[in-house]
Formats: structure tokens, sequence, C-alpha cells
């Protein structure tokens, strides 16, 4: 299995963004274990995979069903997201 797993690294050179890291959280009574990606790694293998080219959102968008009526599907196309982009832009010309 060792072998195999490097051969494999050496085809992918991606492999780099998925590593797992551990971390440790300590409750009242024992101390807890947790594992998790560099969130910037895995967005940087996203971003190279020409797989999920149309699929990645770059920028806030409005989306409507075929009645023109407005879907609210994922982050991106809520209004809070909208208003928190105005406001950051606004505060920008100020101190700008």
């Amino acid at each position: 299995m060792h072998m195999f797993e490097n051969h494999l690294r050496r085809l992918d050179h991606y492999t780099q963004y998925q590593q797992w890291f551990e971390g440790k959280v300590k409750d009242n009574e024992k101390t807890l274990s947790f594992f998790y990606h560099n969130i910037v790694d895995c967005i940087r293998y996203l971003i190279c995979q020409i797989a999920y080219r149309d699929d990645l959102v770059y920028v806030l968008r409005h989306e409507y069903d075929q009645n023109r009526l407005r879907i609210f599907s994922e982050i991106h196309t809520t209004d809070w997201c909208w208003e928190v982009q105005v406001n950051c832009a606004l505060l920008c010309e100020v101190k700008g």
C-alpha cells in the first residue's frame, strides 16, 4: 500500500493540497482530536481542477427559475451578501 501511495503521489501534482492536519481541543474532561485541511490549499486545488471550472462561482448573482421567480440556493445568491458587498465598497470609498 505504501508503494502504491508513493506512485499516486508522483502522478498527482495536487497531492500537497490534500494533506490532513490534526488539531486538538481540550474539553472539561478530555482532549479531543479533529482533522482538517488547510482551506487555502483546498481553494487552490479546486481552482486548478478543470472539471469544476463551470461550477465555481466568483461573483454574487441573482438566480431565477423559468417563471422569473428569484431562487435562493447558495450563499452567493442571498440579499445579505449583496448588502455586505455594497457596504464594504462604500466603506472603502470613504477610507480611500
